[in-house]
């Protein structure tokens, strides 16, 4: 089975998840974020974790990727897709079999955050990915990523790993969730903050929020 669900902060019962081996395929990662990784810390450095992850990254390499991900996408009722709570887009021939999957699956809506924007030879693909009517893609940002590109089909998320205030433009913050007691905002400097990391107390999960998927792919997921 290549896709795996339940996870605590997307939830268990409408979304599948697909994950790879962090940082091994991030080439667009900075140091900030690698000291941060959520995908080094807690549950994912079980071995039995890591050695699905590494699983994963050897499928996604085999000719046959693309149709056994269509093929058990098709089969599944769970409707919304996770790529990448782990790991990132590492290839120009690894978007394009996103790209095939995404276009062959369109009664799934598919999300990602990406910082494998910043190298240039990705950056179209990623774009043509993200452009897609059943896809969702985010510019993952932070102090050292540099300035993310404005395109449609795109929006940015700043990485928030102390205190610090985004340094461009963005639609969203995820704060450093290892840190302890934040104030109970919703947002910061007049940006929304990620509801599972806001400090209100309130659960909360991906599949029940939908911030990130839009107001357009709500008539999709009623």
């Amino acid at each position: 089975m290549l896709f795996s669900y339940h996870n605590e902060k997307v939830g268990e019962h409408d979304v599948l998840i697909w994950n790879l081996p962090a940082p091994l395929t991030c080439p667009g990662s900075t140091a900030i974020c690698r000291k941060h990784c959520y995908a080094a810390k807690g549950d994912s450095r079980w071995p039995k974790t890591i050695r699905k992850w590494r699983w994963n990254f050897a499928a996604s390499m085999r000719s046959d990727f693309v149709e056994r991900a269509v093929d058990e996408l098709q089969r599944s009722r769970r409707r919304l897709v996770r790529v990448h709570s782990a790991g990132d887009f590492y290839s120009l021939r690894y978007i394009r079999k996103w790209i095939e999957i995404c276009r062959r699956c369109p009664d799934k809506v598919f999300w990602f955050y990406s910082r494998s924007w910043r190298l240039p030879h990705l950056l179209a693909a990623l774009i043509e990915l993200a452009a897609l009517p059943n896809v969702f893609g985010w510019w993952s940002v932070d102090q050292e990523t540099g300035i993310a590109p404005t395109v449609d089909g795109a929006r940015a998320v700043w990485m928030q790993a102390e205190h610090e205030l985004p340094n461009q433009s963005v639609d969203l913050i995820f704060r450093e969730r290892l840190k302890p007691a934040r104030p109970s905002t919703e947002v910061l400097g007049n940006v929304y903050i990620c509801p599972v990391e806001n400090g209100n107390g309130v659960p909360m999960t991906c599949e029940k929020c939908r911030y990130c998927l839009s107001n357009a792919a709500i008539p999709k997921l009623k």
